[in-house]
């Protein structure tokens, strides 16, 4: 009886402590992801979806800013904004273009056309960089783009936006350029990428 005791005191005394601590570090991880998901859903993310047409260090930059989810309309409003560098700015005015036009349209089962775009006119001396700045950024007015609700319910109920970027000038020749999106809206997390020549943002609600 004795023996008995002895035997499954080791057992009781060494593995219940292991599970205990196994309870906290698990409880303790899904505490850190919650707060973090809540920091990065509160925050301003911008986040790189490669580039289009072979672009290369140097070329023009188009950021899709995400400004906030109009649910009952299944759309984003967002905003566009064309960054570009003097060197580009003089090279592109020097091919003879009098403005450069960046533009988004929507990619999915919208009519396609939806969406917005921004204007730099470079035949205008307003519009060249002031003396010692060498980045020159216009963004455009808001707009809305249409987004593709998920599914699943709440809380798993992610958002899609699918978009085409361009970047044309005068002479209607497609530039290479990067391609960015920026998510302004709180309590959302976002991912990125670049889907058949598309860009492609997933928002996806956090954990608070």
């Amino acid at each position: 009886m004795t023996f008995g005791l002895l035997r499954k005191r080791p057992i009781l005394y060494g593995v219940l402590p292991a599970v205990l601590f196994g309870i906290v570090a698990l409880a303790f991880v899904l505490v850190i992801t919650i707060l973090n998901a809540d920091l990065y859903g509160r925050l301003t993310e911008t986040t790189s979806a490669g580039s289009a047409f072979s672009a290369r260090a140097g070329d023009p930059t188009i950021r899709l800013i995400l400004h906030r989810v109009v649910t009952d309309e299944n759309a984003v409003e967002a905003s566009l904004i064309l960054t570009l560098d003097r060197k580009s700015f003089d090279k592109f005015k020097a091919e003879g273009n009098q403005h450069l036009r960046a533009a988004v349209f929507d990619a999915s089962f919208q009519p396609f056309g939806v969406g917005g775009s921004v204007t730099v006119d470079l035949a205008s001396a307003e519009a060249a960089p002031e003396p010692g700045v060498n980045i020159i950024s216009h963004q455009s007015a808001r707009f809305m783009l249409p987004t593709a609700p998920s599914l699943r319910g709440f809380p798993f109920d992610d958002l899609s936006v699918r978009v085409f970027t361009e970047l044309r000038g005068t002479r209607f020749v497609v530039y290479p350029h990067f391609v960015e999106v920026e998510k302004m809206l709180p309590g959302r997390l976002i991912d990125v990428s670049l889907q058949g020549g598309a860009v492609y943002a997933v928002l996806s609600r956090t954990t608070t």
